[in-house]
């Protein structure tokens, strides 16, 4: 996955999307409006797998809708650590993300979404870049790991949700 082109074209959608609705938050705002909505898109992901409930409970969510929802918290990661200038921790290399492919599964899914939201809450109250960088490796292996969406299933739906014309990922 290219992440310089994702942080790009992610930060592209979000000025856009400002622009489109007359939007024109102080830059504190705009981190603070980045990280809630980071936060519900997390949430939201973690509702749709079902992490917390008896299986008995959870609706059917397919791969496809698992996938949109999982590209929505990469996209406003990417967002907020443009936002806090942390870009150089997005950048993963094929090697590291291979490793992190490689990790076992986790079966603990309540750990690991808390773990996340701790590590993504200390970025935002500590201004630990961290922290960020640790929950931004968790959630790269949650959808390489534990949710086995490809390389290029994740860069083909990010693409499509931020408008630009796909190309052939890895």
């Amino acid at each position: 996955m290219n992440f310089q082109a994702m942080l790009i074209n992610a930060v592209n959608y979000y000025r856009q999307y400002e622009q489109h609705n007359q939007l024109h938050p102080l830059p504190e705002t705009r981190f603070k409006n980045a990280v809630v909505a980071l936060d519900v898109s997390f949430a939201e992901l973690a509702a749709q797998i079902g992490w917390f409930m008896a299986k008995a409970d959870r609706k059917a969510v397919t791969k496809d809708e698992l996938l949109v929802q999982y590209t929505r918290v990469l996209r406003g990661c990417l967002l907020v650590a443009n936002l806090r200038n942390w870009n150089r921790n997005i950048l993963v290399d094929d090697q590291q993300l291979a490793k992190l492919g490689r990790q076992l599964t986790q079966t603990d899914f309540s750990k690991l979404y808390l773990a996340t939201k701790n590590m993504l809450n200390a970025a935002y109250f500590k201004h630990s870049e961290t922290d960020f960088n640790h929950a931004w490796k968790l959630l790269l292996k949650l959808g390489l790991a534990d949710l086995h969406f490809s390389q290029k299933e994740i860069a083909t739906e990010f693409d499509h949700q931020c408008g630009v014309e796909s190309i052939d990922h890895q």
